[in-house]
């Protein structure tokens, strides 16, 4: 099959799976154990094998792509023609500029995650399309694999075990872009990152702006700068976001009821939490009850 280039104006932003048997293993997000993935902004994740000829790309993406190539014959276009990717590389695309990638025939593996551009990987815009060697190709790849299938297992410890290998896969991440762009870490990444792990394992507590500054050891105005630097957000918006996300795994993996899934999550009503997860979503609890499992049935 032959795929159209990437200079026409009518490809339009997608993926696109030439050979059926191309094997494509995404996150499932369904599951909280991603959450330490979409803190730091990551939308999609995902593998893939290919054994065909593939291209997808956009002449402007809203969102950063880093696409770490592990083996095969892999190609870039930052707008400039084609460059190779080679084997244990990856390519830095920053949101607001083109970028196309291609296989041809033959075997190929890759790790590709798309990134939120968010104040914190603001400098990633500043530093500019690259293809860089990857620091730690194998760690990628085996806490990506190893994540995906402990989140679905059920064997004792699979939740922790996948939450292991995200942390790691999240950690990694951040080590890769800060290396690529020749930054130093920034110590505040990692006290956030606490925080919102404290928060999330007692999401049914009382959470004030207050309480986050004393447990983070910072003032709620420093609270404040600090949070929307690195999420873009106000710090009681991500407190939202992670009883949301929870409501969201309870509504899919179990029958709690909305009034049992409200005081687990810090919500004092169902109807709070129904019109919290309907600013979120879009949905009401029930409709995105319905709705989701109708399509993991289908």
């Amino acid at each position: 099959m032959e795929s159209p280039s990437p200079s026409e104006p009518s490809q339009a932003p997608r993926r696109i799976t030439v050979s059926p048997t191309t094997r494509f293993i995404e996150f499932p997000w369904g599951s909280k154990v991603g959450w330490p993935l979409r803190e730091i902004g990551v939308t999609e994740i995902g593998y893939d094998y290919f054994d065909q000829s593939f291209l997808c790309g956009t002449p402007s993406s809203p969102i950063h792509l880093l696409f770490f190539v592990h083996s095969g014959a892999v190609e870039v276009d930052f707008g400039r023609g084609f460059t190779a990717i080679p084997a244990t590389s990856w390519a830095l695309c920053p949101a607001g500029t083109p970028h196309w990638i291609r296989v041809r025939k033959g075997g190929a593996e890759a790790l590709w995650v798309h990134l939120q551009d968010l104040p914190r990987w603001r400098f990633i815009r500043a530093h500019g399309p690259e293809i860089l060697p990857i620091k730690n190709a194998r760690i990628l790849k085996n806490s990506m694999l190893e994540a995906v299938r402990e989140a679905s297992g059920t064997e004792y410890g699979a939740y922790q075990m996948a939450h292991s290998h995200v942390n790691i896969l999240r950690l990694q991440l951040i080590r890769e872009i800060d290396h690529a762009c020749r930054r130093e870490a920034d110590p505040m990444v990692s006290r956030f990152s606490e925080l919102w792990s404290r928060v999330n394992a007692r999401l049914g507590e009382n959470w004030t702006v207050e309480r986050l500054a004393a447990e983070i050891h910072l003032s709620p105005s420093s609270l404040y700068l600090h949070a929307a630097r690195h999420h873009g957000v106000k710090p009681m918006q991500m407190v939202t976001r992670l009883r949301i996300e929870r409501a969201k795994d309870l509504l899919l993996h179990g029958d709690d009821t909305l009034e049992s899934i409200s005081s687990s999550v810090g919500y004092q009503t169902p109807y709070a939490l129904s019109a919290a997860f309907l600013r979120e979503t879009g949905l009401r609890p029930g409709q995105y009850r319905k709705t989701h499992r109708e399509t993991d049935k289908a």
